[in-house]
């Protein structure tokens, strides 16, 4: 006989009342709907079921230092779950040196830019993904109660080291950054110093290309320059092993995946708008917009979740792929 509300689970167990939410440390029934939220000031942690990592530093379990054979730092890296699976994808090591070992990711990513106001505006509408440093602070308040949402922060911005790295390690969250090669170290830009501190404080590093330029259509040479190039450059800078790229202003095709695979790429991180799959080589994530906020940003992810929202958002990651 099913329990109805207010029965005991279980002879003798105390009686759970009608919606009550798992215990902390619980996972959420099988089937259980993503929470929601009415208004910007009250925001609600996603507990989807599929679930299985918490995106924080204090979640990674068993963390173990390694020292960069370069600088001679130490660089934190993650140890596999139990229930982690490898990666998917041929990975050739290039430079001696620690790499993150991964777990099945949550399945929804947000995709940062820049943290302020941009002096220096590089390509025409990036102001457009700019959020602001109480926009920011706010988004991760929510993403350190919703261990079903994973951060990315693309185009190596020296917001990046100067607000934002702050703001994880004071919420013992994790993210991973995806600097532009070419532009490592310029007045606007990350520094090699500031990308070995994100290292130091737990964080993981990848590729955003060279110039970024974008990948869809790129052959020969000037895709090879782009796409693969970076990845060693960046691998010598930091003197650790890099794996996993983010692909400009999210436009790929198939050329330029199998570019990625044959090159040795752990994992690639998109802007396709739906969830990702935990332990999936393609990964999509939602772009933060400057008027985003936590409550927008969970309604963009409840609806991808929809069954029609979900088909059309297959359908065009797709005909990327096959094209």
């Amino acid at each position: 006989m099913r329990a109805g509300p207010g029965t005991p689970a279980r002879p003798g167990g105390p009686a759970a009342p009608a919606g009550s939410a798992p215990p902390p440390g619980r996972a959420a029934p099988t089937g259980a709907p993503l929470a929601t939220c009415s208004s910007a000031s009250t925001i609600s942690p996603l507990v989807p079921a599929l679930a299985r990592s918490v995106g924080t530093r204090a979640g990674a379990a068993g963390r173990v230092a390694s020292i960069c054979p370069k600088q001679g730092t130490s660089v934190p890296c993650r140890s596999r779950r139990a229930d982690a699976r490898p990666s998917v994808g041929p990975v050739a090591v290039t430079t001696q040196g620690p790499s993150t070992v991964r777990r099945p990711g949550p399945p929804f990513t947000l995709c940062f830019h820049g943290v302020g106001v941009p002096t220096h505006e590089r390509e025409p509408g990036e102001a457009g993904y700019w959020v602001g440093r109480d926009q920011l602070l706010e988004i991760l308040d929510w993403v350190a109660q919703s261990p079903q949402v994973a951060l990315s922060f693309d185009d190596g911005n020296r917001s990046d080291v100067d607000v934002v790295l702050p703001a994880l390690v004071e919420r013992d969250l994790v993210a991973t950054f995806f600097p532009v090669v070419d532009r490592i170290g310029d007045a606007w830009s990350t520094s090699v110093r500031g990308l070995e501190e994100l290292l130091a404080a737990g964080m993981d590093v990848g590729t955003h290309g060279l110039t970024h330029r974008p990948w869809a259509g790129l052959r020969g040479e000037a895709a090879r320059a782009e796409i693969l190039s970076p990845r060693p450059a960046l691998e010598d800078l930091l003197g650790r092993r890099v794996d996993r790229a983010a692909a400009p202003l999210g436009r790929y095709d198939r050329h330029t995946l199998a570019l990625l695979r044959t090159g040795g790429c752990a994992e690639v991180n998109l802007s396709d708008q739906r969830p990702a799959r935990p332990g999936a080589w393609l990964q999509p994530r939602f772009s933060v917009r400057a008027d985003d906020t936590a409550a927008s940003l969970q309604a963009r992810m409840l609806a991808s979740t929809a069954p029609a929202r979900r088909v059309r958002n297959a359908a065009a990651s797709l005909v990327k792929r096959l094209r």
